[in-house]
């Protein structure tokens, strides 16, 4: 049997897949869920084999959903909108089904994802997939995953001006938008290189090879501006790591 979690948020349309996935006597309807965080739980709940996943939710999206998950079923995603399709690909979905659908559409889903599963080989975790685009052989040719709410994003630790902590998040700035880096400060200090990652202040991590100009601040302070940001941009480096800075300097 193929343990299968359904996701979407409209009625209909959800009450519509049940009834094409019940014309396959091997799907095994585990549950059904309409918001993102219904399905997180549901699927770590019920470990099924297949998850018909909508990309659209009202809180999160799917993608956002499939990369919250710590083991990760096989995955058919659906949306009205095919500008998805290639990131779904991408993250090693089975296929994309485009709404509206029909009855022979998701047939032949299925017969990819029985498919998939007689060859015996498992979906690759996200985790595994991020690890593998991120390795690199030179100090600091890895990757690191940022995240908006639909898509991941790989960049280079040179491409970041600066990490920034705001509450329980941190946000890595980069040329013409801040995304989201699910991993503390200090779990980035730790794997980034020193001599160009710096510690600013309690909050900040700031990438040297990018500063423009210091200027002086009040007690014993210093503000940083960077090269291809708005010089209002800056970032407070504390009295403390304004001397170590200063030392780096000299």
């Amino acid at each position: 049997m193929i343990r299968t979690v359904i996701v979407e948020d409209e009625a209909p349309a959800r009450s519509r897949l049940v009834r094409f996935l019940r014309a396959h006597p091997d799907i095994e309807i585990a549950g059904e869920a309409q918001t993102g965080a219904e399905a997180i739980a549901l699927i770590e709940r019920t470990s099924p084999n297949l998850v018909m996943l909508d990309i659209k939710l009202p809180d999160i999206s799917g993608l956002e959903v499939l990369s919250r998950l710590t083991d990760r079923p096989h995955v058919i995603f659906s949306t009205a909108y095919d500008s998805y399709a290639i990131k779904a690909f991408e993250l090693e979905a089975i296929d994309f089904l485009l709404k509206p659908y029909a009855q022979q559409r998701v047939d032949t889903a299925i017969e990819r994802v029985r498919a998939r599963i007689k060859t015996a080989e498992p979906p690759m975790q996200l985790g595994d997939l991020l690890r593998r685009l991120g390795a690199g052989t030179e100090p600091g040719a890895h990757r690191i995953a940022l995240h908006d709410r639909e898509h991941i994003v790989l960049v280079k630790p040179a491409e970041v001006f600066y990490f920034l902590a705001e509450g329980d998040y941190v946000h890595a700035r980069i040329r013409g938008r801040r995304l989201a880096v699910r991993r503390s400060l200090r779990e980035l200090e730790s794997t980034l290189e020193p001599q160009r990652f710096f510690r600013a202040n309690r909050s900040s991590l700031i990438n040297l090879d990018l500063v423009s100009e210091i200027h002086p601040w009040f007690g014993g302070r210093y503000v940083v501006r960077f090269s291809g940001l708005d010089a209002s941009e800056q970032i407070e480096v504390s009295r403390r790591q304004a001397k170590v800075l200063s030392g780096m300097i000299e």
